[in-house]
C-alpha cells in the first residue's frame, strides 16, 4: 500500500519540528548548493520551483510557536566579510549543518574541493574557540540526482557511488576536524522534487538524533 505524499509530508513536519523545536538551526555552505530551497522545505514542506540565488545576508526565520529558529548564512563572495557572519551563526547555535554539491565531490571539481577544504578549517577554528556549539554537525550532500550511478537503479553501483563520497578525503578530514566520524554524520540526497526532498530531509532528522 502507497501511503499518499501529503501523510508522508505531515508526519515528516510533525517529526522535524519535535526534534528542532527550541534549536538554533545555522546552515553553511558555498553558493548553489540547496541551502535556501533546504531552509524552505524545513520551514515549510514545499519546494520552491524558483531557483532564487540569495545574496550575503543573514536570514533568521522565527517560528514563535514552535520555538525553533533556522538561521540561514549565505556566502556569496566568498570574502573575509562573509566568514565573519558564519562565525557569528556558527558558536552561537545548536545544530549546524553544512550543506554541499555531492555530484562536485564525486567528479572530483578541484575548486569545489578547495572551497569545501577552506569552509572546514574555518568551522573547525571557531569550533575549538567555542567548545559546546554546535551540539551537532550534519554534513548535506545534495544534487545526486546529477550522479548516473546513483540515478542508475543499480543498489550495487549507487551503494559504491555513496561510499565513495563519503570516503573522499576532503569530507573525511571534514569529519575528523569537526569532531569525528561517530558526531559528524554526512547524509546524500537531493532537492529536486518533493519525494526527493522529503527523503533527504528524513535522512537528515536520523542523523540528528543518533
Amino acid at each position: 500500500m502507497v501511503i499518499p505524499v501529503l501523510i508522508v509530508s505531515l508526519l515528516l513536519l510533525v517529526a522535524h519540528y519535535y526534534l528542532l523545536k527550541g534549536k538554533r538551526v545555522a546552515v553553511f555552505g558555498p553558493r548553489a548548493v540547496g541551502k535556501t530551497t533546504l531552509i524552505k522545505f524545513i520551514k515549510s514542506g514545499k519546494i520552491s520551483k524558483e531557483y532564487s540565488q540569495t545574496l550575503f545576508t543573514t536570514d533568521l526565520f522565527e517560528l514563535p510557536d514552535l520555538g525553533l529558529n533556522i538561521c540561514a548564512i549565505t556566502d556569496h563572495s566568498g570574502s573575509k566579510d562573509a566568514y565573519g557572519e558564519w562565525r557569528k551563526s556558527f558558536q552561537i547555535c545548536h545544530i549546524g549543518i553544512y550543506v554541499f554539491r555531492a555530484d562536485w565531490i564525486s567528479s572530483s571539481d578541484q575548486s569545489a574541493l578547495a572551497r569545501v577544504e577552506s569552509d572546514f578549517r574555518h568551522l573547525s577554528d571557531w569550533r575549538d574557540q567555542k567548545k559546546g556549539h554546535p551540539e551537532k554537525m550534519i554534513l548535506v550532500g545534495t544534487h545526486c540526482d546529477k550522479i548516473p550511478a546513483l540515478t542508475s537503479g543499480n543498489e550495487n553501483s549507487a551503494r559504491a557511488e555513496g561510499d565513495k563520497i563519503r570516503n573522499c578525503m576532503t569530507l573525511r578530514k571534514g569529519q575528523c576536524m569537526l569532531g569525528g566520524k561517530e558526531k559528524v554524520k554526512i547524509v546524500l540526497g537531493s532537492l529536486d522534487n518533493q519525494i526527493n526532498a522529503e527523503v533527504l530531509v528524513a535522512k537528515l532528522l536520523r542523523a540528528i538524533k543518533e
